[in-house]
């Protein structure tokens, strides 16, 4: 029996040389290197989860952009029909999480999907005592965007497992969520028409 596949969209955003390539690798490959040369043009991976939707498997769509500035306009492509977006910063560089803070998450929210979901990347956490950033700042800003928020390594691959299969389940939740209203809406429906068209009793 063929297996049915549910194809569900992520794509990395972020500045150059936070670790977009090596979070991937080591995900997709269990891999890290320390030569990773930032990507200069999207990249594309696939990864089939224990994850199940109605009875189809998840498969993650993992796309890496590039980080440089000139990209962004290109960029776009890839993002505005993701399921989930997983905004990453380098721990010990903080402008790199001000400007997810500040562009990357407005953009995303102007050009993405409506219920895009939105996870939060610090990576690099093996450098901890190099930071410029602290962790509660950060989980703020992630509980008021309502996204799910991890301290990674590609180096020591801390976090990154938890933060991929976090975000398969809250998109699980929101699927089985949005199945519910729509089957609310349809048994609405039919109590209005039922309403507006009662049946004639039968007389004698």
């Amino acid at each position: 029996m063929l297996k049915k596949i549910k194809h569900v969209k992520i794509v990395l955003i972020g500045e150059s040389g936070v670790g977009k390539t090596s979070i991937i690798s080591s995900y997709i490959k269990n891999e890290f290197s320390t030569e990773v040369q930032s990507s200069l043009t999207a990249s594309f991976a696939t990864k089939e989860t224990n994850l199940t939707l109605n009875e189809n498997i998840i498969q993650f769509d993992i796309w890496d952009t590039a980080g440089q500035e000139l990209f962004r306009a290109v960029n776009k492509i890839f993002y505005t029909d993701a399921n989930i977006v997983i905004l990453v910063y380098d721990v010990t560089n903080k402008n790199s999480f001000l400007e997810l803070k500040n562009y990357w998450y407005n953009e995303i929210l102007k050009n993405g999907e409506k219920n895009v979901i939105f996870g939060i990347a610090g990576n690099k956490n093996d450098l901890y005592q190099n930071e410029e950033i602290k962790e509660e700042e950060v989980r703020k800003w992630a509980n008021e965007i309502n996204s799910i928020f991890y301290l990674t390594s590609a180096k020591n691959k801390n976090g990154i497992d938890e933060l991929f299969n976090e975000l398969g389940k809250k998109y699980i939740d929101k699927e089985f969520q949005n199945n519910l209203n729509v089957l609310g809406e349809k048994n609405n429906i039919k109590i209005m028409e039922n309403n507006l068209n009662p049946k004639k009793k039968k007389c004698c």
